[in-house]
C-alpha cells in the first residue's frame, strides 16, 4: 500500500511537471489535481502512513521522552547524553572553553593537605539574646551572643571530637551568663562576665562526643 502510495505522489508530481512546463496550471487543473489526489489518497492510505510514523516515534516513546525530562533526567540518560555531547565536545574544546578560568590547582581538595596565601574568614552568626540559648556548630561555628537578659548557653547541637568552635559573649547590661551541663573549664573554674565587658569562649569537642573542653579569654 505504502509502494503504491509513492507512485501515486510519483505520478502526481509527474503530472505538475508537465502542467508547469505546457503553462496550463488553471484553477480547474489544480481542482481536478487535488480531487485527483483525494482519489489516490483515500483514508486507509492515511492510516498506514501513520502506522509507518507510528513505528519511528511512537505515542509510547514521546511518553517516555516527557516522563525522563519530567523526573529532571535519570543518571543513565545523562550517561547516555554525556555519550553524544562527547562526539561534539572533544577534551581541546572542553579546555578552550576553561582557558583563562581558575584551574584546578586554585581549588583546595578535601582529602589533601591545604595551604592558604589569603585569610580565610568564617562568618559570624548571632544567637538568642536572653533564655537557654542554642547553639548549633553545623551552622554558627563562629558564634556572637549579645545580652540583654539573664541567659544559659545550651550544650551544641551537631559537633563531634576534635570539632571547635568560638562564641563572643557580650554583656550590655547587669546580666547573668550560664552553662548547661557539659562545658569543663580548667581546674573546673566556671567563666563569669561582668556587666559592661566581653569573654571570647573557644571550645573543642571531647573524645566521648559529649562534652566540651573550653578556654575563656577575658574579660575585656
Amino acid at each position: 500500500m505504502i509502494t503504491q502510495l509513492k507512485a501515486d505522489v510519483a505520478a502526481a508530481q509527474d503530472a505538475v511537471a508537465a502542467l508547469i512546463s505546457g503553462g496550463n496550471i488553471t484553477i480547474g487543473t489544480v481542482s481536478g489535481l487535488v480531487t485527483a489526489l483525494n482519489a489516490k489518497a483515500a483514508q486507509a492510505d492515511l492510516d498506514a502512513l501513520a502506522l509507518v510514523v507510528a513505528a519511528k516515534a511512537a505515542q509510547a516513546d514521546l511518553d517516555a521522552l516527557t516522563a525522563t525530562v519530567g523526573a529532571k533526567a535519570e543518571q543513565a540518560d545523562l550517561a547516555a547524553l554525556a555519550n553524544v555531547v562527547g562526539t561534539k565536545a572533544t577534551a581541546a574544546d572542553v579546555a578552550t572553553a576553561l582557558a583563562g578560568k581558575a584551574p584546578v590547582a586554585n581549588y583546595a581538595h578535601l582529602d589533601q593537605v591545604a595551604e592558604f596565601t589569603k585569610q580565610v574568614r568564617l562568618s559570624r552568626k548571632g544567637l538568642a539574646q536572653s533564655g537557654l540559648i542554642t547553639w548549633d556548630w553545623s551552622v554558627a561555628p563562629n558564634a556572637l551572643i549579645y545580652l540583654t537578659g539573664n541567659a544559659t548557653l545550651a550544650l551544641p547541637s551537631n559537633f563531634l571530637a576534635g570539632d571547635t568552635a568560638q562564641v563572643l559573649v557580650y554583656n550590655s547590661g547587669s546580666y547573668t551568663f550560664a552553662f548547661s551541663n557539659g562545658y569543663k573549664f580548667p581546674n573546673n573554674v566556671v567563666p563569669t562576665i561582668p556587666p559592661n565587658s566581653v569573654v571570647v569562649l573557644t571550645c573543642l569537642g571531647n573524645v566521648d562526643n559529649t562534652n566540651l573542653l573550653c578556654v575563656a579569654a577575658g574579660p575585656f
